[in-house]
């Protein structure tokens, strides 16, 4: 695995938490994944269902 894959993995897996019904939890999630975005020079592409 690249490093830029587990980079990846981890930012889909705060987005995913920060769906959290927590808002606290939900916020650090969030702040956290677009730190490691920036950081990284990444973006997180998600398919929609229309």
């Amino acid at each position: 695995m690249k490093a830029t894959e587990s980079i990846e993995e981890k930012i889909k897996k705060l987005l995913a938490l920060s769906q959290s019904s927590n808002p606290n939890e939900a916020k650090a999630a969030l702040l956290k994944a677009q730190d490691l975005m920036l950081k990284y020079n990444l973006s997180i592409d998600y398919e929609t269902d229309k």
